[in-house]
């Protein structure tokens, strides 16, 4: 009756773009062969654009390969704040937090995982909703001073925000592991972040708040 779709990273091939290519097909295939009653798919913020947003272009492709299926539920989800957690040593060893976004003090839509897992759910249940796209962010949005403030109050201590500059972006990604390609993907996304370009797109999506807050997932992701 549902399916819930959820395409890896690929952050460790060659091309993630060619990888995410032969999975939607292959998805594509599956799904008008079986014609589930409603498909939920995960998807991200600026997913509406179709340049100008690295990464998150796998996404848009994926919403456009499927725009002919009857059911079909976008969740365009804010920034991860679980993707904070691999800071968590380095912010409690230096009580400094790098930061990729900026300015420091532009606030961004960021959505704790569990709170994405409970819309899907949702989503998958109401079977009476039409097919849509729900934007989807947590109780406030946090730009890179509240992320500190945040780390602050869960690990005792002052904690300073400092912006990380672009060229140094794609030799952080390559020590994390991720291919050239991908390290160029993921900093054409930063970019597009830092200048405005990859917002929520508003319009006819529904807007949903989830209510995890930053400080809940820290705590959870220091051992607090």
């Amino acid at each position: 009756d549902g399916v819930y779709v959820m395409t890896p990273t690929w952050f460790e091939s060659p091309d993630m773009f060619a990888e995410n290519v032969r999975a939607v097909e292959a998805l594509g295939r599956a799904l008008r062969a079986t014609r589930p009653r409603r498909v939920v798919l995960l998807s991200s913020i600026g997913a509406q654009h179709a340049a100008g947003t690295g990464a998150i272009l796998k996404l848009h492709d994926m919403e456009q390969a499927f725009a002919d299926l009857d059911g079909v539920i976008s969740v365009r989800a804010g920034w991860f704040m679980e993707n904070f957690a691999g800071l968590v040593p380095h912010v409690r060893a230096t009580c400094v937090l790098p930061s990729m976004l900026t300015p420091l003090d532009r606030a961004h839509p960021m959505v704790a995982t569990q709170d994405i897992g409970h819309v899907v759910a949702d989503s998958l249940l109401n079977m009476t909703r039409g097919r849509g796209v729900i934007e989807l962010e947590g109780p406030r949005r946090y730009a890179p001073n509240d992320v500190a403030e945040a780390f602050a109050k869960v690990l005792g201590r002052r904690v300073e925000a400092q912006s990380l500059p672009p060229s140094e972006w794609r030799g952080v990604y390559a020590q994390w592991g991720l291919t050239p390609r991908s390290a160029e993907a993921m900093s054409e996304m930063l970019a597009g972040f830092n200048s405005g370009h990859i917002v929520f797109e508003g319009a006819q999506a529904d807007t949903v708040h989830g209510p995890t807050s930053l400080e809940q997932v820290l705590a959870e992701l220091a051992g607090r």
